[in-house]
Formats: C-alpha cells, structure tokens, sequence
C-alpha cells in the first residue's frame, strides 16, 4: 500500500493467520525505512499479546529486532487466530509494503542484503580512496569535486539502507531526515559543480554558464532553509532539484558530446543512468509504480553504475588530456629537433673559438706572469748597472783630463796619484756592480727556461724557492711584505721546475695583488716537507681573507671581484690546473675574513731521472 506524500496517520489491519500457523516462527518486515513511526499490536484469538514501536522517529534500542529495516516479531503460538493492527504516520511518503518471512528464509535475505549494502558502501570506500590517491597526484579540481560527491552518495546510502541510523547515529532518530535532506542537497550542488569542472563550462557562452550557478544556489537555497523548514516541506522540492540537476547533466552531456566533445560520452551516460533511477524512485514514492525489492534499491544499482561510468569518464579525460599532451610534446621536440640542428654548427664553432680564447686567455695569464718576473729582474738589475755606469763614466772623464794632461805635458805627478786612486775606485765598483748583474741574470735565467720547458729534472727546492723570491724582491719590497720559507735545504727532488716555478709566481702574485691592500705589513710562509714520495706544500698569507662566498668560485676561470682593477680572473685557475693536470697532486684553501688565505698542496714525485 502507497498513501504517497501525506502527514495523516493510518490504521492497517491484517489477518495474518492465513499466511502462518502456530508454531511457526515468522519475522514480519515493513519493507520501507523512511517511516518515522510504526506500531504493531498483535491479537491472539481476540486478545492483544504484544506490542511493537519501530520506525526511523524512535530510537533503535526500542527495536524489537536491531536491524537497519523496520521488522517486527508476530506469536508464534495461537489457537485460532492471529491478527495486526498496524498503526503508521510518517512527514514523508507514507507506505506500507509488508513481507512475511519464515524467520530461515529472512536470515538468509538479511544476510545477503547486508552483504549487498556492505559490497555497496565498500566499493564507494575504495573509489574514493583512489581518487583521493588521483588528486594527490594530479592535484585537478574536478578530482576533488567527485571525491565529495562520492562521500555525499555514501551518506546518502547509509541513510537510505538505515546503516547510519543502526550504527552511527542510534540516539538520534532526529538526524534521519535532516541527514537525507542534507545529503540530497550536497549531491546536487557537488554533482552540477563537478560537471562544470570537468566539462570545462567556462570556455562556453555566459548562457550556458548561467543554469549551472542557478542550480547551484538553488540547492544551496533549500540547504539553508533545512534549519528553519520541516522534512514534509523540504522533501518534495528536494527531490524536483535533484531531478533538474540530473536533466541539465544529462542535456549539457549529450550536447557537447554531438558537438565532439569526446571526453562527455561516458559522463552522459552516466548521468542518464542516474536520471532513469531517479525517475523510477520518484515515481514509487509518489505511489505510481509499485514497491519492490528492485525499486526499493534502484538508487544504490543506479548509483554504482553512474559512479562507475564516472569514474571511466575522469579516466578517458586524463587519457585524452595526455594524448593531447603527448602530441603537443612531439611536435615541440620536432621543433625543437629542427632549432638544434640549426644551430648545432653555430654553437660548435662557438665552443671551439671559446676554447681557443680560452687557452689564449691561460696562456696571456701565463706570460703576464713571466712579464712579472722580467720587471722584477730589469728592476733589480738596474740598480747595480746604474752604479757601475756612474764609475765608468767617471773613470772615462778621469782618463780623458789625464790624457790632455800628459798631451800638454802638464801632467803632475799628484794628478797621476789622484788618477790612480780613482781608477781603482771605478774599477771595483763596475766589477761588483756587473757581478750582481750577472747574479740577477743568472737566477732569472734558470726561472724563465724552466717556465718555458717543462723538463723533468733534478733540482733543490729551497734554493730554487730562494732564486724565485729574488724576482719578487722590488714588488715585496714596495707592499712592506716579508717571506718565510721552512724548508729543508736538502730535499732535492725529481720533478717539473717549470711548473713548481709557474706554481709559485701565481702564489705570490696572487697573494700581492690582493691580500695585503688593508695591511702596513704583510707576511707569506711557504713550509715543505717530503715524505714517502709525497711533497706536502702549505702556503698561507696574513691577508685580508675570501669570504665563504668567493671561497665558492675561487678555482673558477674568469671569476674576479677586482674585474676593473684589470684582473682577468685566471690566477687562482692556473694554480689548480698546474697542480691538479701539471703535477698530478690536489690542493685545497681555507680561509676566513681577516685571518688570511691557506692553500694545502700534496703533489707525488715523479720517478727519478737517470
């Protein structure tokens, strides 16, 4: 019997001894849950024996048998007759289609029913697990929009199956209603706002835009009023929304879907299985078509199918957005193919000419070094020249006035005496003059061939150290700076002195041009030690220190912080080639402001030379 939506109470009566016998034990199931009270009274042979209050308006402890569906238990035992009254009232539709079980054959339909539930709400537990895993990934708004609409269908379901009520809510018969109103309403606002995300409305005409927002707030409209209105009064214009929202999916599907979109199929689909089941729902609630176990649950068949098409549907959209994907990369990797086909020749020719300035660069860095070392020599060379230029020229006027003495014979001998001190004088001072010279010539020689040849050779290191720093002398003079070398002077090694020189000017120019620029008085230490074929250098200064930052870039080529004083950025760079590629050894610096700058040398001897 369907009395549809109706706010009156009915009395049913049912004589049920034709359908059972005394001592059969029977459960009689009211096979719609949506009734807010439902009292059964029992009469045996004329007398009331029992009475039983089920319903979603009573708590479920007064259940005469805890089950989601209202169910209750007739005698098992009467002489003659056994009758019903049943009394139902209910703000919804009101209905009353009642089954008589054999208390077996209920088990086993309860049992089934609750597997069918449990598979029901399972299967939503894990697609909303993956797509919450698919919104992890993808992070796409249309993901997210259909995780929710997933958890509104569930509570949908929970109520509708009477499993929330049995399981989570059992103390509050209030929140069955307004839980079915609430999940009606978020399925219809999640479900239109999810279309329009994943169907991209937002690209279409402002029209069209339009009836999705006005549903929208249509449903949002109902959810605020659900505080202040009754179920009787919410519940009809609910289910007309739902039925709107489901015709305006299923239209704006199959019209993009005929304009090619392909991505609608499978939402249209969808949502035509949705409309069908709703219609049919509506339907037997409005007492059109008759109540059976497929009607009963064709929202929870219909549901499954349309969550199911969806979810094919969010997957052929992310596989056609990677096609898509997939061919635009393509065609730009063509592109791009074509671009570095063109301008692979140009950017070779580039790297090579780089090269080329490059090693230009290395080697003008190289030679300004050894420009150093001749400056250096041409300086300290000029001192002693100078001195005996001055006594020649002193002896040649002293010899010319000699010669025009004795020409004119008024050559005394006094004159002859002055002559002589003087020649000896000027003769002493030329030959300590060119002997310092030729000192200076000498070392400057065995640094400028080593730096030009790199042959392998025997040589003592503290005295080639030593020849080395005489180069040095005017510009350590000039900055205030003095050496220390600890080295022992017998360590004579088997190795390359073109390198070790090329190593050292790049140490100390390096150290002169920019440690001591804040300093009255500077300080460089050079210690050596040799153990186990091992040569083992320290070199550090007392300068002002790179900062953790040049520290960085210090062995880079090119990096300076004194570009425009004219410094090219190279010294630092030959250093760690001549030790790391020259020598074969590794070096590292440590440095901190104002405490100055320690380079850590180990360099391996080479095999002695016959």
């Amino acid at each position: 019997m369907n009395f549809g939506f109706n706010a009156d109470s009915y009395w049913l009566y049912v004589d049920l001894t034709s359908f059972t016998h005394s001592g059969n034990e029977t459960v009689l199931e009211l096979d719609y849950s949506f009734l807010d009270f439902a009292d059964a009274y029992f009469m045996v042979d004329g007398e009331l024996v029992n009475h039983q209050s089920n319903g979603d308006g009573y708590p479920v402890s007064q259940r005469p048998i805890n089950n989601p569906a209202i169910l209750f238990v007739p005698p098992s035992i009467f002489d003659n007759k056994l009758e019903l009254y049943l009394h139902i009232e209910s703000e919804g539709a009101v209905k009353a289609p009642l089954v008589l079980w054999n208390a077996k054959n209920f088990n086993q339909h309860n049992h089934l029913r609750s597997i069918g539930n449990g598979l029901f709400v399972g299967a939503l537990l894990i697609m909303m697990l993956y797509h919450l895993f698919l919104f992890s990934v993808l992070r796409e708004l249309s993901v997210v929009l259909y995780l929710f609409y997933l958890g509104s269908y569930m509570l949908l379901q929970l109520v509708i199956s009477g499993q929330g009520y049995q399981l989570l809510w059992p103390t509050h018969p209030e929140w069955n209603n307004n839980l079915l109103i609430f999940s009606m309403n978020t399925i219809s606002i999640l479900g239109v706002s999810f279309g329009y995300v994943f169907l991209s409305l937002h690209k279409m005409s402002w029209k069209i835009q339009l009836i999705p927002l006005i549903l929208i707030i249509n449903s949002i409209i109902f959810l605020s009023l659900q505080p202040f209105l009754s179920y009787e009064a919410l519940i009809l214009p609910n289910l007309l929304t739902i039925a709107v929202n489901t015709i305006f999916s299923v239209g704006i599907g199959f019209y993009l879907w005929f304009k090619g979109i392909r991505i609608a199929r499978f939402f249209s689909i969808a949502w035509g299985v949705f409309i069908l089941g709703t219609t049919i729902y509506i339907l037997m609630v409005l007492g059109h078509i008759p109540i059976n176990i497929f009607t009963n649950n064709i929202i929870a068949i219909c549901a499954a199918i349309q969550m199911s098409l969806h979810a094919l549907a969010l997957a052929d959209k992310f596989r056609e957005e990677r096609i898509t994907a997939e061919r635009n990369i393509t065609q730009l990797n063509e592109e791009l193919e074509d671009r570095v086909t063109q301008r692979t020749g140009q950017l070779a020719d580039s790297l090579e000419q780089l090269k080329i300035t490059q090693n230009e660069l290395v080697q003008s860095e190289k030679m300004a070094a050894l420009g150093g070392l001749v400056s250096g020599v041409a300086h300290e060379i000029n001192t002693p020249l100078g001195v005996g230029i001055s006594a020649a020229s002193l002896l040649q006027a002293k010899s010319e006035l000699l010669g025009e003495q004795y020409s004119s014979n008024q050559l005394e001998r006094t004159e002859m005496e002055s002559y002589i001190a003087v020649a000896k004088e000027s003769s002493a001072l030329i030959l300590s003059s060119l002997q310092r010279a030729s000192d200076q010539i000498s070392s400057f020689k065995t640094v400028a061939v080593d730096q030009s040849h790199d042959a392998l050779r025997r040589f003592n290191v503290k005295q080639y150290l030593d020849e080395l720093l005489v180069t040095f002398k005017p510009k350590l003079k000039q900055l205030n700076v003095v050496t220390h070398i600890d080295c022992d002077e017998k360590i004579i090694i088997p190795s390359y002195p073109g390198l070790f020189a090329q190593l050292f000017t790049h140490l100390l120019s390096n150290s002169l041009d920019h440690a001591f620029k804040e300093q009255d008085r500077g300080k460089i230490t050079i210690k050596i030690e040799k153990a186990n074929n091992t040569l083992s250098i320290h070199f550090l200064d007392n300068g002002i220190g790179v900062s953790e930052n040049e520290q960085k870039h210090l062995f880079e080529p090119f990096y300076t912080t004194e570009r425009s004083q004219g410094h090219t950025g190279l010294g630092t760079f030959v250093i760690f080639n001549t030790v790391c590629h020259g020598l074969g050894g590794s070096i590292t610096h440590e440095s901190q402001r104002n405490e100055g700058l320690r380079y850590h040398i180990t360099i391996p001897l080479q095999q002695e030379v016959e």
